[in-house]
């Protein structure tokens, strides 16, 4: 036993600290936050491209590009869907019309809408109903097939186009007065 503890040694001597390459470690470092410090630059870079561009479309613009990306998406769950359906028509609504429809209830978007003089009432009711079904698949967890789905879809871009019909009646009508 004695014999075989002489013969146990360390088979290399601890690490000094002077011996540690410390440059190394400082330009790997270096590199690993410059590669960081680029990747969030141009991922910012795009979103900002992408704002810029969005701040260039009209609100009917964004809204149909948008309902057509979401025709699109089939992977989407049906409360996803219904939470991006709904962002895009009340996006809509506040781009079109100056109405702030992200931050508000159903209900306060509605009375909103109905106290601008010449926004119709079936246009509001449409727009209530269609903001109901989506609260249902939303929050009440209803599932949705994918007839009702695209049902909904069309009731979303249906609303978004005679909405944007009325504001183009708006806007021309003072004109033409």
């Amino acid at each position: 036993m004695t014999l075989l503890l002489a013969q146990l040694h360390d088979l290399r001597p601890p690490i000094r600290f002077s011996e540690i390459p410390w440059l190394t470690l400082a330009l790997i470092v270096a590199a690993l936050l410059l590669i960081l410090g680029l990747s969030l630059f141009w991922r910012n870079r795009s979103r900002t491209r992408r704002e810029a561009e969005a701040a260039r479309l009209t609100p009917i613009q964004v809204a149909r590009r948008e309902l057509k990306t979401l025709m699109q998406e089939h992977e989407l769950t049906d409360r996803a869907f219904a939470y991006e359906l709904t962002r895009i028509v009340r996006g809509y609504a506040e781009g079109a019309f100056r109405l702030p429809a992200t931050d508000r209830t159903t209900e306060e978007v509605l009375e909103a809408l109905q106290a601008r003089p010449p926004f119709s009432s079936g246009l509001a009711d449409r727009l209530g109903q269609l903001l109901q079904n989506t609260v249902l698949v939303r929050y009440a967890a209803q599932p949705l097939s994918p007839e009702e789905r695209e049902a909904l879809l069309r009731e979303g871009e249906q609303w978004v186009e005679q909405a944007e019909q009325e504001r183009q009646q708006q806007t021309t009508a003072p004109s033409a007065a």
